[in-house]
């Protein structure tokens, strides 16, 4: 290789006129570590077997401008091997003794240059013979058929590499087939889950509705409103109403722990005057209640813990959403709603009364949910509101 970049036709036509030269010559034009460089400096000596015109044939295929060099190997050698009546290169051999030839005898005229042939000796026409030229020949065929079979022999690996290139390609192409129909199918299942989800959905909410329905009317017959003129419900959107409300009256209460049972946040107790009007739920804020609001305003759902959502008491809501739940209300229906001071829950809660439970001392059963109160929601659950009687205390006024 004279080259490491990529060969192409004309850098063999390069390569063939060095081979031919070392062939002709007994050395190599140009060393291994000549670079292009330094190969485009060395002049080459003639060689004294070629004609004038076979030696330039021979100097073209190492032009440095590769359009310069013969199109193929086949032009290069008929060139080199044409016959002309040509004389060869003359072979100038050094005198024995200074003086011989004088400066006279070198001279470039047209005289000297009658003399000069007459008078060196050692001129001798040289012509490759019919062997040499039969060796050269087979030579050259052989080169040639070497590249031939060199390209026979990629063309075959390439024809090779096309077929698996293709056959891989088809493998890919079967496969994709199949990973399309795959997810066409799998989609088609899905559609169908999905479908099936949506109905039982829409099943269960139709179910929900019935069962809160049912519970309302339920603790409506056990319970019946013993004082109906001081309850009101405000209308919300799309026919929906807001939680019911109780008028509380203006009164007085002892706030805090009377009986030293409770804990230290709650002492001491001290009287507290309220001095106005105000409404408070009936009950607690129920799922219902809040899932409304929430759809109506984008919010998520809270979880409701699996303990079942309709007419229980809402769950996992933070004090800034039930304010924002409050002020929801007071722009839909244009009343001052929010959430109750400390003071004014339990006014409520207490409804009069200054024992451990509004309902008196002790606990009793079927009163309220929570450890030990006899309930069957007793440290499950919430109840759905409105699960136990109420009763009615007496506002101081």
């Amino acid at each position: 290789m004279l080259s490491s970049g990529t060969a192409d036709s004309k850098a063999d036509i390069y390569a063939y006129a060095a081979i031919i030269y070392q062939l002709l010559s007994g050395k190599a034009p140009f060393r291994a570590q000549d670079d292009e460089a330094s190969r485009v400096r060395i002049e080459l000596k003639p060689l004294k077997m070629l004609t004038a015109t076979q030696w330039q044939s021979l100097q073209s295929a190492f032009s440095t401008d590769p359009d310069e060099r013969p199109a193929t190997a086949s032009q290069l050698i008929q060139s080199i091997l044409q016959e002309e009546n040509e004389e060869p290169l003359p072979n100038i051999r050094k005198p024995e003794a200074e003086g011989n030839l004088s400066d006279e005898d070198l001279s470039d005229n047209s005289a000297g240059k009658q003399s000069l042939r007459d008078k060196i000796t050692g001129l001798t026409a040289w012509r490759p013979s019919r062997p040499q030229i039969l060796g050269l020949g087979i030579f050259t065929a052989g080169m040639l058929v070497g590249a031939i079979a060199t390209a026979a022999i990629l063309m075959l690996q390439q024809a090779r590499t096309n077929t698996a290139l293709t056959n891989s390609l088809a493998e890919i192409e079967n496969l994709r087939n199949q990973l399309e129909q795959q997810a066409t199918e799998q989609l088609a299942t899905n559609e169908d889950y999905q479908a099936q989800i949506d109905a039982l959905k829409d099943s269960l909410t139709a179910r929900t509705d019935e069962v809160a329905s049912l519970e309302a009317q339920l603790l409506k017959a056990k319970y019946p409103d013993a004082d109906a003129k001081t309850l009101f419900t405000d209308q919300l959107t799309d026919g929906f109403k807001g939680p019911q409300m109780v008028i509380i009256p203006r009164g007085r209460f002892m706030m805090g722990d009377q009986q030293l049972i409770g804990d230290d946040n709650e002492l001491p107790s001290h009287e507290v005057n309220i001095g106005y009007k105000f409404a408070l739920a009936r009950n607690e804020i129920t799922f219902n209640d809040y899932d409304h609001y929430a759809r109506a305003t984008g919010q998520p759902l809270p979880d409701d813990n699996g303990w079942g959502r309709g007419n229980r008491p809402v769950v996992n809501v933070t004090w800034q959403q039930a304010k924002a739940y409050t002020q929801w209300l007071a722009d839909i229906t244009g009343q001052p709603y929010r959430l109750p001071t400390e003071a004014e829950w339990e006014y409520v809660a207490r409804a009069g009364s200054d024992s451990n439970y509004w309902w008196g001392e002790e606990l009793e059963p079927e009163r309220a949910v929570c450890g030990e109160c006899g309930s069957p929601w007793d440290g499950k659950q919430t109840a759905p509101v409105g699960s136990f009687p109420q009763i009615h205390g007496e506002f101081m006024t």
